[in-house]
């Protein structure tokens, strides 16, 4: 009887053992890897006097990926910056907001192609007109006015906007300033109760062509 329950004793202390070794590994794997990344990015920015980190964060799958974040840049206003992390950065070539001061959005790149952001890398409208060069988010954040700038040049939404860089799909943008794209001037301007409604609409006076 003793020999089984002594069985039973080891048996258990192994298993908890187990237990044990298997709850650190999860907790050391995420605590140094899993979140490595998105980490360091947040303590960079941290450093930055000109932000304030409003709100950060990515999709946790087998890594934690496509890391995002939405910044107040000190005196000037908000300004939300769409993948930053390596899986799907190609800074300097493409970089994308999706958010500055009072403006936001709405992309179609040819027909059926819709985002919601704007690139300002090298290979972009902008990076064309300016010559300006974003290696890194601190180089977006020193280069907030300059980006303002450019976006204040084009019309505003109900009117759009016709892009077309060297080896990129021509786009139409839509510059949505605070919430005059709402609803009610969606339906009135485009006849259209939401964006994806805008998409077909833009398609039908053919102002978008099919992507190549």
């Amino acid at each position: 009887m003793n020999r089984y329950l002594k069985i039973i004793k080891y048996t258990a202390i192994g298993i908890l053992g187990v237990f044990i070794i298997l709850v650190l590994s999860i907790f050391i794997f995420y605590k140094f890897f899993y979140y490595s990344e998105f980490n360091s990015i947040k303590k960079n920015l941290q450093k930055n006097d000109k932000v304030e980190i409003i709100k950060m964060w990515g999709n946790e799958d087998v890594t934690f990926e496509d890391i995002n974040v939405v910044l107040k840049v000190k005196n000037k206003g908000i300004l939300s910056i769409y993948g930053i992390s390596k899986d799907v950065n190609h800074f300097p070539e493409s970089v994308y907001i999706t958010e500055i001061g009072k403006f936001s959005f709405v992309n179609f790149s040819c027909q059926n192609s819709m985002s919601w952001n704007l690139n300002v890398g090298t290979e972009s409208d902008f990076g064309k007109k300016t010559g300006i060069v974003f290696n890194n988010v601190d180089d977006v954040i020193n280069h907030y006015d300059d980006i303002n700038k450019y976006v204040e040049s084009f019309k505003i939404f109900p009117e759009y906007n016709y892009l077309k860089s060297n080896g990129n799909p021509e786009s139409i943008l839509f510059i949505n300033r605070g919430d005059n794209m709402n609803y009610e001037n969606l339906k009135k301007y485009y006849n259209s109760e939401c964006i994806a409604d805008l998409q077909n609409e833009i398609n039908k006076i053919g102002i978008t062509k099919p992507c190549r």
